[in-house]
Order: structure tokens, then C-alpha cells, then sequence
């Protein structure tokens, strides 16, 4: 099974929902189903903010290992990424790196010749929740 996927994308208006598609496939391949909203939601925010902030072609990167899916969205511009809290309480952005810090065991970027990475690693199931059986204790 491949461990790494890759998807080039241009910073068009359908460009979120072609990512979102594309990891939901990578995470139903590699059958990784508790925390696939949790990871989809990381990408989302990522190339979402390239998209907007750096307008340039993305390519978005997926590394599963065992223990978990390493998130890395390239783009052309080299301003990294600064998280920010939205002076409007009710505003519908603004939020997308604190998203994904609260989502994250870790994250950052790195810089490349032309432009940046930002990268997140987001932990992969738990084997227990992972599991359709619960153990019940009695009590």
C-alpha cells in the first residue's frame, strides 16, 4: 500500500473541495477512520489558507506512519504563516492555524528555495476506538 500521496492543485474556487476529496481518500485507503475528520479538517485549513494568503499552485502532501498522517502544503510564497485570533468574535475566518494547532501534535514551516511548506502531524487512530468491539466492565 502506498504510505505517501501527493496532489497538485491550482488556487481555484474549487481547490479546497478537490483537497478535502483527495485526503478522504488517502485516509479511506490506509482505513483510518476515527480521527479522518479531525486530519481532513487540518488540510482543509491549510490549503485554504495558501489559496488565499500565497494565490500560487499548491501541492499538498500526505505521509501516513504508524503513528499517524504527516500534513504538508507547498506554495510559492515565502511569507510563513502567522496564527492570528479574529477581532470579531463572529468573524468566519482568521481561525485556520489556530485550528490546526489545536488539532496537531505539532506543527511549522519550512522554508524552501521558492517558498514554503507548512506542515502538521496530526496523530492516527487509537486502536481501541479504532476497534467496532468496546470492552464492557462490569460495575
Amino acid at each position: 500500500m502506498d504510505m505517501e500521496r501527493e496532489l497538485r492543485i491550482e488556487p481555484y474556487g474549487g481547490a479546497v473541495r478537490a483537497a478535502r476529496g483527495f485526503v478522504a481518500d488517502a485516509l479511506h485507503d490506509w482505513r483510518l477512520g476515527t480521527r479522518a475528520r479531525d486530519i481532513t479538517l487540518a488540510c482543509h485549513e491549510l490549503v485554504a489558507n495558501a489559496v488565499l494568503h500565497a494565490a500560487t499552485p499548491v501541492l499538498v502532501r500526505l505521509r501516513r506512519d504508524p503513528d499517524g498522517v504527516l500534513v504538508e502544503v507547498a506554495d510559492s510564497d515565502p511569507h510563513p504563516p502567522c496564527p492570528r485570533l479574529a477581532d470579531d468574535p463572529l468573524s468566519t475566518s482568521g481561525r485556520g492555524l489556530l485550528i490546526v494547532e489545536r488539532l496537531s501534535r505539532r506543527w511549522g514551516v519550512r522554508a524552501l528555495p521558492v517558498g514554503k511548506v507548512v506542515w502538521a502531524e496530526l496523530p492516527g487512530d487509537d486502536p481501541v476506538s479504532a476497534s467496532p468491539f468496546r470492552l464492557r466492565h462490569p460495575g
